[in-house]
């Protein structure tokens, strides 16, 4: 590479990706931002991913083999201790960087010197219909929602070595799955985290696989545990397993469900009180919206689930636009148990 201090490293972990990796690898060369280095981690990958690699010809490439298969947490925490440059931008082997991608967030860093680190929203394809996931774009939503889901797209995040290195950060190989929720609830309590509010990235949407989602959710459980731990609070499994459902937008079956889920998101807002963790604006309206969200997935339970919302606390805290408002008590009068009468 002649340019032997880049200004960004992109770290691009890899395993068995022949299929996709070039199209991914491709969307960071026809970057508009051009001083970076690709630095790609190949977690001793066997089925001619290598081979592909070598084929490509950029002197800003740098493959870097493990010896074996190490995992993906030890890949990427070696991809953020050999990178050179003082940025490092996260892409999977999957996905596909649109070509502002770098410029975009290289220039958000340096017109905001606090954050250490940011992602972007990104746009889905691949099973399933495409959408486009809007992220939290402040510091302070950022950190809220981590409460529930992470707030970062993993693959579109850049962020500052310099903070990482300092605060100790990095990945935790005890994590095989949510390796990334893990770090960034870690990472939020002392580094800001931002989003920027454009779509930067095509994230590839895997065929549904049951069993690794579950393995992905007993992790991610375990960062919630130690969230609600850091609020003083010690859930139940019962209690984990709405305050997850709650996150994932599920509401349960019944109208004493959604009540029970009001309680729970009323003492996380009174935990929060005492621990003064989150900012309270912030939890507000992540608490509220995830309420609106639930009562109106139940909408089929009939009228209960719109009284319940209608006469909840957080109501006005959602920012619900009349015209859905009036929408949602409408189809809760017309349905019943999902048919439309």
């Amino acid at each position: 590479m002649k340019d032997s201090s880049p200004a960004v490293s992109v770290l691009l972990p890899v395993f068995n990706g022949a299929q996709c990796i070039r199209e991914a690898v491709e969307s960071i060369l026809t970057q508009t931002f051009r001083n970076f280095e690709l630095l790609v981690v190949d977690d001793g990958s066997t089925d001619g991913t290598r081979e592909l690699l070598d084929s490509i010809e950029d002197p800003r490439i740098r493959v870097l083999p493990n010896e074996g298969n190490r995992g993906l947490p030890y890949s990427l925490n070696r991809g953020l201790s050999e990178a050179r440059a003082p940025l490092i931008a996260r892409m999977d082997s999957d996905d596909v960087s649109l070509p502002q991608r770098l410029a975009a967030q290289v220039d958000y860093l340096a017109a905001n010197p606090r954050i250490g680190a940011c992602g972007s929203w990104v746009e889905t394809f691949g099973d399933g219909d495409g959408e486009v996931w809007a992220y939290p774009e402040s510091p302070q939503d950022v950190k809220a929602g981590l409460l529930f889901r992470p707030t970062l797209a993993h693959p579109s995040v850049m962020l500052r070595k310099a903070v990482f290195g300092e605060t100790g950060l990095c990945y935790d190989p005890e994590f095989r799955s949510s390796e990334d929720y893990d770090l960034w609830a870690r990472a939020a309590e002392c580094v800001l985290l931002a989003n920027v509010p454009e779509v930067l990235l095509r994230y590839r949407l895997p065929p549904p696989a049951a069993n690794k989602d579950v393995i992905k959710e007993s992790y991610a459980d375990k960062v919630r545990q130690r969230l609600l731990q850091d609020l003083g609070l010690k859930p139940s499994p019962e209690e984990q397993a709405l305050h997850a459902a709650i996150g994932r937008c599920e509401a349960g079956p019944g109208v004493l469900w959604l009540q029970r889920a009001e309680s729970w998101l009323t003492r996380l807002k009174e935990a929060n009180d005492a621990a003064a963790i989150y900012d309270n604006r912030a939890l507000a309206v992540l608490l509220a919206s995830r309420f609106w969200q639930l009562c109106w997935n139940a909408r089929s339970s009939g009228p209960q689930a719109w009284r319940v919302f209608r006469a909840s606390d957080w109501r006005p805290h959602a920012h619900v636009p009349l015209g859905m408002q009036a929408r949602f008590w409408w189809q809760s009068r017309i349905c019943r148990d999902g048919v439309v009468s």
